[in-house]
């Protein structure tokens, strides 16, 4: 009974450690997330207003709308 006791503050502390280690960073990453989200529904908005101000064929506005979407969920590569 008591191995099992240790073995379970044993879990519990190294649960603690990677919560302790690794928090910030997940926060960090959710961070970035959140803020790239935001960034690209703002900058997909912009370029949908902009694309509407232009005087294009409704076909080629058709295509550059549904293309939007598209970029932004594609990876960005450094």
């Amino acid at each position: 009974m008591t191995q099992s006791v240790e073995t379970l503050d044993r879990a519990q502390e190294v649960v603690g450690a990677f919560a302790i280690e690794f928090a910030p960073r997940l926060l960090a990453a959710a961070l970035v997330l959140a803020v790239g989200w935001f960034v690209t529904g703002w900058v997909t908005r912009l370029l949908r207003n902009a694309l509407g101000r232009l005087d294009l064929e409704p076909p080629v506005q058709q295509l550059l709308m549904r293309l939007l979407p598209a970029a932004e969920n594609a990876p960005v590569r450094p």
